[in-house]
């Protein structure tokens, strides 16, 4: 355990109005178009994997692509899971992942997609990436797509990262970018969710690249 210092009372607050948002928003449904489809069957997550790789988001698999060489047989722990689409990815390039979430929801349909692939994790579990229960020095990656700047605290999220990290490993983290983000400016502007059509996480931190070289000042290299 990492003795974080105790959160406020609107740190709570703020922690459950993210929690309960995750648990009822689990990442992938913003993705599907047909509401007829069965949550949870193979037809449900094969039209979200469709409208997600490559078409929409290539770089993500190109990202996987060249992590994935880096990483075989080595193990990688996964920050906000979601369905676990990214872990099934690392799962199938022979790295080994072990697959979080903020939610049990979310740890459910990871263990039904992964169930249906025929792969297995070393773990899916509900974990805060605010508070690990991890030992320090376990992992050799954290993977964590767009998930550190919806935690209420961008730094806490960094620092656990960097302590269940072995010496030597690797944090692979994508964000919002504040500017010249046509996202950020949609938000901004015109008040246009970029998550959810009907409503946006409590917290969605856009960060620039200042902020991020001071969050990662940790780090070896960013």
């Amino acid at each position: 355990m990492s003795g974080i210092t105790a959160p406020t009372d609107a740190d709570v607050r703020v922690r459950e109005s993210i929690y309960e948002y995750w648990n009822e928003h689990t990442l992938g449904l913003q993705y599907v178009t047909d509401n007829s489809i069965e949550i949870g069957s193979r037809e449900f997550f094969v039209h979200i994997q469709q409208w997600m790789n490559p078409y929409k988001f290539p770089w993500i698999m190109d990202r996987i692509d060249r992590e994935a060489e880096l990483l075989q047989g080595k193990h990688l722990l996964e920050i906000g899971c979601g369905m676990g689409f990214d872990s099934l990815e690392f799962l199938k390039r022979g790295v080994r992942v072990t697959s979080t979430d903020l939610t049990p929801n979310a740890v459910k349909m990871t263990l039904r997609h992964f169930e249906m692939e025929g792969v297995k994790a070393e773990e899916v579990r509900v974990e805060s990436v605010l508070d690990l229960s991890f030992e320090d020095n376990t992992f050799d990656a954290v993977w964590a797509n767009g998930v550190v700047h919806a935690t209420g605290d961008t730094q806490l999220a960094i620092n656990e990262i960097r302590r269940v990290l072995k010496p030597g490993g690797r944090a692979i983290i994508s964000h919002f970018y504040r500017k010249p983000s046509w996202m950020y400016s949609l938000k901004q502007i015109r008040g246009v969710n970029i998550e959810f059509e009907e409503e946006d996480p409590p917290v969605n931190d856009f960060l620039t690249q200042q902020e991020c070289e001071d969050f990662f000042s940790g780090f070896d290299i960013v």
